[in-house]
């Protein structure tokens, strides 16, 4: 099955296709890219795409204010 580069990018991605929302395995439109899982995605419980950039940031900025 092909797979979505957002997957991979993602902070809440655990690998073999699963993730933190769906940690009993990604729904195929999301895994091969047919739906932004930027967007709400029935049973994702909230959680979306955060690309493990914007995670780095954060914790940097965290880490710079002390």
């Amino acid at each position: 099955m092909p797979q979505s580069t957002q997957c991979n990018d993602c902070s809440n991605y655990y690998g073999e296709f699963k993730c933190a929302a769906f940690p009993k395995g990604i729904p195929a439109p999301i895994s091969t890219g047919e739906h932004d899982h930027r967007k709400e995605f029935e049973g994702d419980n909230g959680i979306r795409f955060k690309s493990l950039e914007e995670l780095r940031r954060e914790l940097t900025n965290s880490n710079q204010r002390g």
